[in-house]
């Protein structure tokens, strides 16, 4: 018997099938880029409360050693956590309203040292 090789992908259907998958892949980036576009604040509140949970685990172990539940040391570390980020917004908005009320101040000096050169 005699066996003869067809030859690779020559075939009109396969040249089609390539075609297809090709164009299926490219709807499919757009869509996934459509997706990532109009819900990226929902990405984003879930990837930064993944990074969260993970940073702060250990924290939540060791209050969990010490006989406290698991939901009130997580319930601990989230209040503590916004005040100490309420904490910082407190400060650093008074520097930097103090900042702004003394900048002309800073700039006329500035100024006098720029003329003076």
């Amino acid at each position: 018997m005699v066996e003869t090789a067809l030859p690779f992908s020559t075939l009109p259907s396969d040249k089609m099938l390539s075609r297809i998958t090709i164009l299926l892949f490219i709807l499919v980036a757009g869509l996934l880029t459509v997706f990532g576009y109009y819900a990226s604040s929902i990405c984003i509140t879930v990837i930064l409360a993944g990074f969260l949970a993970i940073l702060f685990d250990p924290v939540v172990v060791i209050l969990e050693k010490m006989h406290l539940p698991r939901s009130v040391a997580a319930a601990g570390i989230v209040l503590a956590g916004m005040s100490l980020v309420g904490l910082l917004g407190y400060v650093l908005y008074g520097k930097a309203m103090s900042f702004a009320e003394e900048l002309p101040v800073y700039a006329s000096k500035v100024q006098q040292t720029i003329e003076l050169n």
